[in-house]
């Protein structure tokens, strides 16, 4: 524990704050796992994404630091963490940083032994990138679904008022003017 503080004050200034960043987010998601439906334990990490960090330019190699952080805070704490945890927090961390991020959740087939059975995994991905899930597994996974929020629901978020990053309404100005339309939004 004492090697691991030191190691900790070691670290750049910027590298601490995002290694703390991960702790407190890995810790509220293993424990708002346990206390909450997984629904409301969504919006309260949606609400956490909110707090912006950055300043709006997009932060270097923010992915892999992302990353990074996660698998440092998870190593390091007295209680174990899972895939989900992981994802969770990584997620919330990107979205701060105005990236988007997508958490995925895949099942494995059971090798057909006694003893086997079949596995499941979550994952965060941002832009093509697998920031947490160890991405050397993945291909044995059988995609479930992508918990991706859609351009939908970040145009009802502007709606209520909440900050949401243009970049990530859509691919293309005519999607977001569709989706705006479609929605009698055109008038707002």
């Amino acid at each position: 524990m004492i090697r691991t503080s030191r190691r900790l004050w070691s670290l750049d200034p910027a590298d601490r704050r995002l290694i703390l960043e991960a702790t407190a987010l890995v810790l509220l998601a293993r424990v708002g796992l346990h206390l909450w439906r997984f629904s409301t334990l969504r919006s309260l990490l949606d609400r956490a994404a909110e707090w912006s960090t950055a300043s709006g330019a997009r932060p270097l190699n923010a992915e892999r630091r992302v990353g990074w952080a996660i698998g440092v805070a998870s190593r390091h704490l007295p209680v174990s963490t899972t895939c989900l945890v992981d994802a969770l927090a990584g997620g919330v961390m990107l979205r701060r940083r105005g990236l988007e991020s997508n958490l995925h959740f895949g099942v494995r087939a059971p090798d057909h032994t006694a003893s086997s059975q079949l596995t499941a995994h979550a994952w965060v991905e941002s832009g093509g990138t697998i920031v947490t899930g160890e991405a050397e597994t993945l291909p044995a996974y059988a995609e479930l679904a992508v918990a991706a929020p859609t351009v939908d629901d970040k145009l009802a978020a502007l709606l209520r008022g909440e900050h949401v990053d243009w970049r990530t309404l859509g691919p293309t100005p005519p999607d977001v003017v569709d989706v705006c339309e479609r929605h009698d939004l055109t008038g707002l």
